[in-house]
């Protein structure tokens, strides 16, 4: 229910014993006084910026911390150019959320070639993960025809994807990774951009 700017309204729990004042004192500024509840709790959950002035006969302030951003050392980047190469390792019995960018070509040469149906991705490892060991977490698909016998240039294709969110439990009995695979491509990268809870 909107809040009218300079009209308090009644805040009350689900078992209407608990109540609180709240009104919007200017815009985008929203002011609870907890102060009638008697040692009532209030709980402002949002994505704005929370400023806390102590007025009255208030014995303290008490602050809920959710993690809005990640401790540097929880930050886990990587990134891999060669196939079956590790992307990121996920510490054992920690979960790992971001994203994942995969970028692949595919080149044939001038003659006679084959077609090329290339599958590069990305996978997870580890003896605990989920997702499980060999799960794919995102992939592409390339194809070039057959080039014919006596033709001068060559031919080549490339793709590129993103994923986002992405999340990886490591398990509780070993770490996990993000892996790199080829599967024909003629050359792939893969960049892991997240961190771990």
């Amino acid at each position: 229910m909107p809040i009218p700017e300079g009209n308090p309204v009644t805040i009350q729990d689900g078992s209407g014993t608990t109540s609180n004042q709240a009104v919007v004192t200017s815009a985008g500024a929203l002011k609870v006084d907890g102060s009638t509840a008697g040692g009532g709790t209030v709980a402002i959950q949002g994505s704005q910026l929370l400023t806390i002035t102590s007025t009255g006969n208030q014995s303290g302030v008490a602050l809920s911390t959710q993690e809005i951003s990640p401790a540097a050392a929880n930050i886990l980047d990587g990134n891999a150019t060669a196939d079956a190469a590790t992307i990121i390792t996920i510490p054992q019995n920690r979960i790992w959320v971001g994203s994942v960018t995969l970028s692949a070509a595919v080149v044939i040469a001038a003659g006679a070639s084959p077609a090329v149906n290339a599958l590069p991705n990305v996978t997870t490892t580890g003896a605990s993960a989920t997702p499980a060991a060999g799960a794919v977490v995102l992939g592409l698909a390339i194809s070039l025809p057959a080039n014919l016998a006596g033709s001068v240039t060559g031919d080549g294709a490339n793709d590129v994807v993103t994923i986002w969110p992405v999340t990886v439990y490591a398990g509780a009995t070993a770490a996990a990774t993000l892996k790199l695979n080829f599967n024909s491509a003629s050359a792939a990268s893969a960049t892991a951009v997240g961190y771990l809870r």
